[in-house]
């Protein structure tokens, strides 16, 4: 990186005039976005950004700014910055930096040097959107997007850490409207990759979004009840991304977790594992090291319904007297870093999704949910879904305008069955799942 030097020398100008300790963030984007409709580009945008985060530690006080201005005169300004919000702060025995740590030397696949412009990503919306209109019942396609992104960051502080990583990711997504009888029906479908030879084909792509519309199609109410649910990898890793709410160490520090103080007790049946693998070659969040420079590591987050970890940066680690976890992130050079999950997925199950609908006589296949999701505190989960009914054993007519309910730790110790359809390559990261109750609200 051309501006290390002067970055280091500014980290050590800081330093100088009496911070504790400086923490620098780097982060460079090139992106090119392209929108199809209709066979016609509706909208092409390419992007470019590079900032430099700053977080200044003194007397226990954090503070943080940012600039896209490098000169002496911007990095003056930062400072100047820095000095007037430590001024007004409170200090906090929990604000730390990263030590110094070794990274392990993982193969993660996490970018390539793929030649992408606007023509190819145009050929590829639009061989999506005439895929889904070929599927009989599709009256239209939404929209079609193809996207690429190269992201650069550099991240040093002065305890010693200075990391660096290159980051490509390519993404197809198409979004299909049939018509029937009843109306219009929508489905999406979408492939998300660090290397671009690994995304889906778009001619799959566009088929599968079209086929799930035209499926929907119809659907009604069913009278509400109890009955058994079946969550598709889809619907799955909407609840995986709830339950993640949940497992966040600050919000476990709050007490506003409905998980909070339930380390080392099981929250689910034994078929709930979850596991967290930021080292997974290829995978979309994979990462060596975190947004505060700490190595990540493979981690079972739950085991056979336990709860093993909470997920933790370094400031809520320290607050709750635990080791960090590896589970800072930051979206950009123009933020601080929070807590989110590297390649957090429901670990696969060894059942045919066949045979799990197969013992169901009345029940419900989830396509995807809507709405509010799951209450934090409380633990109360409400989501409005479609999909389609179960019947000896078999889809049958399609179903919408339902509201599933449940407490989650009531779900989740429901869980009696788990397929064996997890796919690591598509951003669900979840199997199938079957739950032996749960309340649906109908007609």
């Amino acid at each position: 990186m051309l501006l290390r030097q002067a970055f280091l020398d500014f980290m050590e100008k800081l330093l100088r005039n009496g911070m504790d300790g400086v923490e620098l963030y780097h982060r460079e984007d090139d992106a090119m976005e392209v929108l199809v409709r209709e066979r016609k580009v509706e909208k092409l945008e390419e992007s470019s950004s590079r900032g430099l985060g700053v977080r200044a530690l003194k007397a226990g006080r954090l503070a943080f700014t940012y600039t896209t201005d490098f000169s002496a005169t911007g990095l003056r300004e930062v400072e100047e910055t820095l000095d007037s919000v430590l001024s007004v702060i409170e200090p906090d025995e929990h604000n730390l930096l990263a030590p110094k740590e070794e990274v392990e030397e993982v193969d993660i696949a996490a970018a390539d040097d793929a030649e992408i412009g606007p023509h190819w990503l145009t050929e590829q919306a639009r061989e999506m959107e005439q895929s889904a209109l070929q599927v009989d019942g599709v009256k239209r396609v939404a929209e079609a997007r193809a996207s690429s992104r190269r992201s650069s960051v550099w991240l040093a502080n002065s305890n010693g850490v200075e990391l660096a990583n290159t980051l490509t990711a390519y993404s197809l997504s198409v979004e299909a409207l049939a018509e029937g009888a009843d109306g219009l029906e929508q489905a999406y479908s979408y492939s998300v990759r660090r290397l671009r030879r690994e995304l889906f084909a778009p001619k799959r792509l566009g088929q599968e979004a079209g086929s799930l519309a035209v499926s929907l199609l119809g659907g009604k109410p069913v009278a509400s009840g109890e009955r058994t649910v079946v969550f598709t990898p889809l619907a799955a890793g909407q609840l995986l991304s709830f339950l993640a709410q949940a497992l966040d160490g600050e919000q476990v520090n709050m007490g506003v977790s409905f998980l909070a103080g339930k380390m080392g007790e099981a929250i689910g049946s034994e078929l709930v594992n979850l596991r967290e693998d930021p080292l997974l070659p290829g995978g979309i969040e994979s990462a060596l090291w975190d947004g505060e420079g700490v190595p990540t590591r493979r981690k079972d987050v739950v085991a056979q319904g336990i709860i093993k970890y909470y997920f933790h940066n370094l400031y809520s680690a320290h607050r709750a007297g635990m080791e960090p976890t590896g589970n800072a992130q930051r979206a950009g050079y123009s933020g601080v870093p929070a807590i989110g999950t590297y390649n957090l997925h429901i670990l696969n199950g060894t059942t045919p999704v066949d045979e799990l609908l197969a013992e169901i006589d009345d029940g419900f296949l989830v396509h995807d949910m809507m709405g509010r999701g799951l209450d934090v505190t409380s633990g109360m989960f409400s989501a409005g879904a479609r999909g389609w009914c179960i019947r000896q054993g078999k889809v049958a007519e399609p179903v919408s305008k339902v509201t599933i309910a449940a407490q989650m730790l009531d779900l989740l110790h429901d869980i009696d069955g788990v397929g064996d359809d997890l796919d690591l390559t598509r951003p669900f990261y979840a199997p199938t799942l079957r739950v032996k109750k749960m309340m649906v609200a109908g007609q």
